[in-house]
């Protein structure tokens, strides 16, 4: 019982660690986009 538990819980730990990856990746390459415009603006 217990160690259903505890795997039930590494799972949905695992999901939100995925979660906050994921989302953090995904700001990071809309930041290095958004960067990427502005210099691409900046050049004639």
């Amino acid at each position: 019982m217990s160690s259903e538990k505890k795997e039930k819980i590494t799972i949905l730990y695992h999901l939100k660690f995925i979660k906050i990856n994921s989302s953090k990746s995904l700001m990071s390459s809309e930041k290095k986009e958004k960067i990427i415009m502005e210099r691409e603006e900046i050049l004639p």
